[in-house]
């Protein structure tokens, strides 16, 4: 699921995608989170769900802080 256009996320959507993730285990699909917007990060860091979900391109594919590693920081000014 591609979460790169998600603007805000709260609870609701955490719920949403367990709700989601569990529905596709139960008839046996994947269920890969790809993309995550910063907010989305945040808020399934925070919840401490983030390790529950498998993130296309493996957990080594974001930051923590919803930026691809391997993408150089901005210069300081």
């Amino acid at each position: 699921m591609d979460l790169s256009a998600v603007r805000f996320f709260s609870a609701h959507g955490v719920s949403a995608l367990l709700q989601a993730q569990q529905t596709a285990a139960d008839v046996g699909a994947a269920f890969l989170l790809c993309d995550l917007a910063p907010c989305v990060t945040y808020i399934l860091a925070t919840t401490a769900v983030l390790p529950n979900f498998a993130l296309a391109g493996g957990p080594a594919a974001h930051r923590g802080d919803g930026r691809r590693r391997g993408r150089a920081p901005p210069p300081d000014p």
